[in-house]
């Protein structure tokens, strides 16, 4: 309440303004706090956690079920129980489910691991038991999208690593990519992993196969764009008009975020 001086010589009270506004909807301020976090990592990003973890969940639930949460664990017997088709395709089934029913939901209330049991040491045990489909050890890209997975998960549903697993886990991971190293010393894997560059000759190629195509205007503009801005065809996707302008003799094209920039905070042309 507020009093304010009198105009004649009598005061009087009125509600000040502050007290008008309408009160705060927390429901939707918790929802937009959740998507926030939910929003650290991108869609793809994300879709990459959520197979690594669906797969770290189903061993866990075949070699530690104690360490899964009750919930979970309830859940899961029941899928499997309902299952009626071979092994090989149920697991795929599970972990469309888990991910669908349990990850994407990301509900701290609701964790698939009880972190009070779990032993930071499974999470090794997982990533060495990781492969190819021949047989050969898992390559490096594999091995660390899986504890980048995990993290996630723990820090999805707030649960933690003490610092001598994540130390454990730090030397764990010097030594796999010094046996990787030595690996394609030993000509056992390829020394040229990742995508390789476009050849200059093959540019040429594709730009003349476009032009002569029946709708040549935006696939050749998308090569072009591509090519001249040495950027990756996802950057290309997502130019705006405002992301463009003229600056003399020149068009210059902004990127508002990139993938080792998704905060925007190096913005540049």
């Amino acid at each position: 309440l507020t009093r304010v001086p009198p105009a004649s010589g009598r005061g009087r009270t009125v509600v000040s303004r502050a007290f008008e506004a309408p009160a705060a909807d927390f429901t939707a301020l918790d929802a937009g706090i959740a998507q926030a976090k939910n929003d650290v990592i991108s869609g793809k990003t994300k879709t990459n956690y959520y197979n690594h973890q669906a797969k770290f969940l189903m061993w866990v639930y075949k070699n530690k079920p104690d360490s899964l949460s009750s919930q979970f664990r309830t859940w899961l017997d029941e899928r499997i129980a309902l299952q009626k088709t071979n092994k090989s395709s149920a697991e795929v089934r599970l972990r469309k489910e888990i991910k669908g029913e349990w990850l994407h939901e990301r509900n701290a209330a609701k964790p698939p691991l009880d972190f009070s049991k779990f032993d930071n040491n499974d999470l090794e045990r997982w990533i060495m038991s990781l492969q190819k489909k021949n047989g050969e050890p898992a390559g490096e890209s594999t091995f660390e999208n899986a504890r980048s997975g995990f993290k996630d998960l723990i820090r999805a549903y707030g649960g933690s690593m003490s610092p001598e697993a994540a130390a454990s886990l730090a030397i764990f991971f010097k030594g796999l990519r010094n046996q990787a190293a030595q690996r394609r010393a030993d000509g056992d894997q390829p020394i040229r992993t990742g995508k390789a560059p476009m050849p200059f000759s093959l540019f040429r190629r594709l730009a003349q196969a476009i032009l002569q195509s029946e709708e040549p205007v935006f696939s050749h503009l998308f090569l072009l764009l591509s090519w001249n801005l040495m950027c990756r065809a996802g950057n290309v996707t997502i130019i705006c008009v405002d992301h463009i302008e003229w600056v003399e003799d020149a068009l210059v094209i902004h990127f508002a975020h990139s993938k080792t920039d998704k905060e925007g905070k190096q913005a540049k042309d």
